[in-house]
């Protein structure tokens, strides 16, 4: 974590953490599965600081060293597998402590190498740059800056082009909010419309879609946190659209009301038709969803189960809650068949279905 090692983790903090943690409870087991079609486990925590607060609550690099060695007895895990670690914070007594703590701990784990340093973000994103491109790994790059300035377009595009990489990114999405229009800000982050404060972080994630060239498959998700008046967020990004979902699962895990903040988002609270939410209160983004769900298979953008499939994990809903949808769809006629399969593995295998809307 980049907090300092003398503070008490905050709420956000911690929230972070426990979406991280969820996240990565998802994307281990992928790899250090027997079945596993990679030859190598990268990840890249590139603002560790020093392992735990002054509480000695884990932070990122605890967290995931844990959850390696919970996976590591588990059965159905290939244990030969090279795990390497890129840890880095540009302060030297963090870093220092972290490898003190982690040689203490743990000692010598088995085909789990860690790699130090102490260099600025830039300059170790583009000396680890190569190992990020190694087509034979699957890589997780975990960017917890303070501030904003870490993920600018330049950077972002060149992750945009790697695969088997997915990356969750920290900003403080209220400084873009209040100085906007600043050229210090603009540098790094430069949107035309602020929108609500309290939707800012939304605002940014839709900023770094918008640079995905048009054709091209790549998701991007976010999730709002909020710290008394402050607003600040993750974003993650992959080219996999299984990353994108198990990452949606999360966040529906730390918000099961409306997957996307720690706090009520404006955006959510009006329902298009001028219905009343199902939900009975909270967030209205499922009611919300099911108006554009409907809208677009009635204009034809979706016309099958993939169609669909998609459409959900980009819109940041659950599949199984569009299915659910579609359920509802199929009761009231707008479709005429409910599609078996909404899943990634329909999506690999192109097992197509046809909505067949009236």
């Amino acid at each position: 974590m980049s907090d300092s090692f003398h503070k008490k983790f905050s709420e956000v903090t911690i929230t972070k953490l426990q979406l991280y943690k969820k996240y990565l409870y998802e994307w281990l087991p992928v790899f250090m599965n027997k079945s596993t079609r990679v030859n190598r486990i990268l990840i890249f925590d590139l603002f560790c600081g020093p392992g735990k607060d002054s509480e000695g609550t884990y932070g990122s690099p605890l967290i995931l060293i844990d959850m390696i060695l919970e996976y590591k007895k588990n059965p159905n895990t290939i244990n030969n597998i090279p795990i390497c670690i890129f840890f880095n914070d540009k302060n030297k007594q963090k870093i220092e402590l972290l490898k003190n703590t982690i040689n203490d701990k743990y000692g010598n784990i088995h085909n789990v190498f860690f790699y130090f340093y102490n260099k600025e973000f830039s300059d170790i994103f583009y000396e680890l740059l190569p190992a990020m491109k190694m087509i034979d790994a699957a890589k997780l790059v975990f960017i917890d800056q303070f501030g904003i300035s870490a993920l600018d377009e330049t950077k972002f595009k060149l992750l945009t082009e790697i695969t088997r990489l997915d990356w969750i990114l920290f900003i403080s999405s209220n400084i873009v909010h209040r100085f906007s229009d600043h050229p210090a800000i603009q540098k790094y982050i430069n949107i035309e419309n602020r929108g609500n404060f309290a939707d800012i972080h939304k605002i940014i994630a839709d900023y770094y879609r918008k640079m995905i060239p048009k054709g091209k498959e790549y998701f991007v998700s976010q999730f709002s946190l909020k710290k008394k008046s402050n607003i600040y967020g993750l974003l993650f990004g992959s080219r996999n659209i299984l990353g994108a979902e198990k990452f949606t699962n999360v966040c529906w895990k730390i918000d099961p009301i409306g997957g996307e903040a720690n706090y009520d988002l404006p955006s959510n609270a009006k329902i298009p038709y001028g219905q009343l939410s199902l939900l009975g209160s909270g967030y209205k983004k499922l009611d919300s969803y099911e108006y554009a769900l409907e809208k677009a298979i009635k204009e034809g953008q979706l016309q099958t189960n993939i169609d669909c499939y998609i459409f959900s994990i980009t819109n940041g809903i659950k599949a199984c809650d569009t299915k659910n949808i579609l359920k509802k769809f199929e009761k009231k006629g707008i479709i005429k068949k409910l599609p078996r399969a909404l899943s990634h593995d329909a999506f690999m295998k192109r097992k197509v279905e046809y909505l067949t809307t009236n």
